[in-house]
């Protein structure tokens, strides 16, 4: 677990602090928790790589081209 410290303005703190006591958490849980849904991890897709390319690129790029909304 890596410790992250930031500063948020006093009505943002007390925000979170009054949903984190509805919820019966602490706050620093429920921010880490709101955090977390902003930057959700990258999707692993391990049997991806058992295969074989030809056009040179990886599928972490393939991957970054879909997320850009490739095709749409």
């Amino acid at each position: 677990m890596t410790r992250l410290e930031i500063e948020v303005d006093e009505g943002l703190a007390e925000r979170i602090g009054a949903a984190a006591a509805a919820r019966g958490v602490a706050p620093e849980a429920l921010a880490a928790e709101a955090v977390a849904r902003a930057f959700p991890a990258r999707r692993s897709l391990g049997f991806i790589s058992l295969g074989r390319s030809t056009s040179g690129r990886r599928a972490a790029e393939d991957e970054d081209m879909l997320a850009e909304g490739f095709g749409r």
